[in-house]
């Protein structure tokens, strides 16, 4: 396994095969970012304050019947984080539903009666409407107590809710994040969706607020994973204003999967204000790609060049500008897959692209082609290619899509 040795660097691989359902002859391109601080699971000290959603809908069970409820999940996970922080950071809580609350004032870890507090965190209860403007401007209030000689450590905000916030007005997420960063404290925002998807519209401003993400989990697995096992990735970004581009001039982007940033006329693949480092396990980075589906502008008369060029700054503000150069094959006769990530990229996407047709054919009571023999076929067809695209990558998690792949085999009879 390569580890980068610089700060950040894009990594790619290729593939180049026939589609096994319309046999068209495909080139993909996977796109990711690698840094030399990958796996090292360090993080600077914090200032941490916890927004805390404790409104009625909180009450829910994180995923199906039986499992604990979102708000039960959420106080166990705030008390990992308790343990997890060091005795000089600091740590404060805010509760909201229709009004805000402080429920620890920022303290020195230290100072921090922990096991009081964790039993106290274990007893909230979820209660009332959101009001997710209160919440967040009583969080931000909470660095004012701070002096000028605490602001050695980073400021960040963590907000826990299963509410999807508004974006665009005076008082709004977008509105208050931006400020807080911009403020007196440069206050980062981390915000975790719990068993929501931000909307598209939310995503897009969030990546423009300097060192601020987003997450949504499903699962108690995927929300304890994200505070706890991912906890100093999340909290510590390693450069800004991040900005990687495809140049060629046989080949432009048909397609892109795996971000809605992407502005295929230009060749600007990621735009992203911030990026953090991520783990490592034995098959390299773990996390997305950005999957480009290639078309010919131009028949290559030999090997085709394309031209990735990655631009970001570090900490200290000083710019950063690397190239790399990508060789497409233009005379290969067989299938060609770089790695087994882009193998599995290619294939959930041609499985979600064939699912998605046939709902929104399906929707389309005009359309001649939602005929059940014909998709019955189709998901036939597919079963046994995405079942064969498992056994070769070696990854028992694509049974979850083959189980899917087999529903719509029975439905569509």
């Amino acid at each position: 396994m390569k580890v980068s040795d610089q700060l950040l660097e894009s990594a790619y691989s290729v593939a180049i095969d026939h589609d096994p359902i319309t046999l068209e002859k495909q080139i993909h391109l996977a796109l990711g970012l690698h840094s030399c601080k990958d796996g090292k699971n360090e993080r600077k000290d914090l200032n941490l304050v916890i927004v805390l959603d404790i409104s009625g809908s909180m009450s829910s069970s994180m995923s199906g019947k039986g499992s604990e409820s979102k708000m039960k999940v959420a106080n166990k996970v705030i008390c990992e984080i308790i343990d997890n922080l060091k005795d000089f950071e600091r740590l404060g809580i805010v509760l909201f539903d229709d009004k805000a609350e402080t429920f620890l004032p920022l303290t020195i870890v230290q100072d921090l009666e922990k096991k009081s507090l964790k039993e106290r965190v274990m007893k909230i209860t979820e209660k009332g409407s959101t009001n997710f403007e209160a919440g967040m401007k009583r969080g931000i209030d909470l660095f004012s107590t701070m002096d000028s000689s605490d602001l050695s450590n980073s400021n960040r905000i963590i907000y826990l809710t299963d509410a999807c916030p508004n974006v665009g007005g005076t008082d709004s997420l977008d509105v208050l994040t931006k400020d807080a960063n911009s403020g007196p404290y440069g206050i980062l925002s981390t915000f975790i969706g719990i068993g929501l998807d931000f909307n598209s519209e939310i995503v897009e401003e969030l990546t423009k607020v300097r060192g601020c993400n987003y997450f949504s989990v499903k699962s108690s697995e995927e929300f304890k994973k994200i505070l706890n096992e991912d906890f100093n990735y999340i909290v510590t970004p390693i450069c800004y204003n991040v900005k990687l581009t495809l140049e060629s001039k046989d080949y432009e982007i048909e397609k892109c999967f795996g971000t809605n940033m992407a502005e295929q006329a230009t060749g600007e693949i990621m735009k992203l204000d911030s990026c953090s480092a991520g783990q490592l396990d034995e098959r390299g980075v773990k996390g997305g790609i950005v999957l480009l589906r290639l078309k010919q502008k131009s028949q290559p008369i030999e090997d085709s060049i394309i031209k990735l060029t990655l631009s970001y700054e570090n900490e200290e503000g000083k710019k950063f500008r690397q190239e790399k150069q990508v060789t497409i094959k233009t005379d290969l006769d067989g299938n060609l897959y770089e790695t087994n990530g882009i193998r599995k990229a290619v294939a959930l996407v041609r499985y979600v692209e064939i699912v998605k047709d046939y709902l929104d054919k399906k929707g389309n009571q005009h359309s001649k082609s939602n005929t059940s023999p014909e998709w019955n076929s189709k998901f036939l067809q597919l079963s046994e290619i995405f079942t064969n695209e498992m056994n070769e990558i070696g990854d028992e998690l694509m049974k979850q899509e083959l189980e899917v792949i087999n529903k719509l085999i029975y439905y569509s009879k």
